[in-house]
């Protein structure tokens, strides 16, 4: 390997969510809810640390019903 290739630093990536992974969770278990307070901590405890990202994320879950207010 080159020297540049090896100090090269890593390119940032971008978190993304499996498009169909909201959808599903309400398919697999319907009837499943959670709080909105329960979702910020388990994103938070997968990483999702951004907070638009995890907006985002509570938007299509509430929309969906699987969070409550």
């Amino acid at each position: 390997m080159s020297a540049e290739f090896q100090n090269r630093e890593p390119e940032p990536t971008k978190r993304t969510v499996n498009p169909g992974a909201e959808k599903w969770l309400g398919e697999v278990i319907p009837g499943l809810v959670f709080t909105e307070d329960q979702v910020n901590q388990a994103s938070k405890a997968v990483g999702l640390t951004n907070k638009r990202e995890r907006e985002e994320l509570m938007e299509k879950l509430t929309k969906l019903g699987i969070v409550k207010k």
